[in-house]
């Protein structure tokens, strides 16, 4: 049974379900070390496929909402490092922490990785704010120097 998110994220709003499958896989990270095998395990991995499926589905139709054509090409070339870049560093650093911290510690690697994206993504989201308000208000001081 596929989960409907990008269905969700059209009725509900992308950042919305965006965000909620975040926290989602950041809760599911949490408490998987303490699932037993048995339906709850099923469940929450069920959950978290389906959500952390959705974050590049999303954020690309994100993406393409507020950027043009070369943005869009633009932020998926970037993607594809990071992912690689993530791709090759996250293998070692999963065997080095279960090394020194057992078979759980895979768990808590993936959460700091998910954090660490949503701190970034935050970084970038409120910077461009800033830049918005900072062109908002010179094109405004521009407006009443002509009015003047």
């Amino acid at each position: 049974v596929p989960v409907p998110i990008s269905w969700l994220g059209d009725r509900l709003g992308r950042i919305a379900v965006l965000l909620t499958c975040y926290a989602v896989v950041v809760t599911g990270l949490a408490v998987l070390p303490w699932c037993n095998p048995g339906i709850w395990l099923i469940v929450w991995l069920f959950l978290l496929g389906g959500c952390s499926g959705s974050f590049y589905p999303l954020g690309m139709a994100l993406l393409g909402e507020h950027d043009s054509e070369t943005g869009v090409a633009r932020a998926y070339a970037w993607y594809m490092i990071l992912e690689s870049i993530g791709s090759q560093m996250g293998p070692s650093l999963m065997g080095v922490a279960r090394d020194a911290w057992g078979e759980g510690a895979m768990f808590a690697v993936g959460e700091v990785g998910v954090v660490l994206v949503l701190i970034c993504a935050g970084v970038v989201y409120w910077s461009s704010q800033r830049k918005s308000l900072a062109k908002l208000a010179n094109a405004g001081a521009n407006t009443d120097r002509d009015a003047a």
